[in-house]
């Protein structure tokens, strides 16, 4: 059974994409990343598991007939823990409670609001829509 049924708290989402998240990384040789798409969740048990030959989605069906995509891409390993960088990694202004940190989704690098506006779909991690780049990355990919 690869989801909790019956129950609509966060331990079953959690429960639902954690169980999905092992059926992925069991039968894959490499490390990925499971993203929900939607902002529902399942309140059923899945019963249901579809992944296109591209397999950049993934859709789960439950027991009364939902059906869910979820975005698979490459975890993000290549970030920079949040607890390692204490100010933006381009202006250097210091991190506070009010001026919050950012990855980049390419470089995994940390950076201020200012220096990470730039948004681009990057769909070799998972990310179809546009997702936050700094601005080295916006200029060099976009």
């Amino acid at each position: 059974d690869y989801a909790s049924s019956g129950s609509s708290s966060s331990k079953s989402v959690e429960t639902t994409q954690d169980a999905m998240q092992r059926l992925l990384v069991s039968a894959l040789p490499f490390r990925l990343r499971l993203r929900h798409e939607t902002a529902a969740v399942h309140r059923a048990a899945v019963t249901a598991l579809f992944t296109p030959a591209v397999a950049d989605k993934l859709w789960s069906g439950d027991a009364h007939g939902q059906v869910y995509r979820w975005a698979v891409g490459q975890a993000m390993d290549h970030w920079v823990k949040d607890e390692d960088v204490k100010s933006c990694q381009k202006c250097a202004k210091g991190f506070t409670k009010v001026e919050r940190r950012h990855h980049c989704r390419k470089c995994g690098r940390v950076f201020c609001a200012k220096c990470s506006k730039g948004r681009l779909p990057l769909p070799e991690l998972g990310f179809s829509v546009p997702t936050r780049v700094c601005d080295d990355t916006r200029g060099v990919v976009g």
